[in-house]
């Protein structure tokens, strides 16, 4: 799991680093979007997912793949089903444990 939450936060660490070299119109959208997903994992980490719940498109696709034994793939296309899988993943979670 620890291998999963580095994976996000690498992911956002490389968006943020490519910031400053892209042009000024495509960076006015990407600190919010950085903003965004670093208030969704802050939520879901304390185990508030209805604030998780709030930001996320009707229609969100969320596909997880790992080489974890244990972790089956993953993807889900709608709210209710993403937020079903990430209660559950949540759980093992300690709360505030990764921002």
């Amino acid at each position: 799991m620890r291998l999963l939450i580095a994976a996000l936060v690498l992911s956002l660490a490389v968006a943020k680093s490519s910031y400053a070299q892209e042009p000024a119109t495509a960076r006015k959208a990407e600190p919010q979007a950085v903003a965004v997903a670093l208030a969704h994992i802050d939520a879901w980490s304390h185990h508030d997912f209805e604030a998780a719940r709030k930001n996320l498109a009707k229609d969100v696709h969320v596909t997880v793949r790992t080489t974890q034994p244990i972790m089956a793939p993953t993807d889900t296309i709608g709210v209710e089903k993403y937020m079903d899988g990430l209660t559950k993943f949540a759980q093992a979670v300690y709360l505030g444990a990764l921002v």
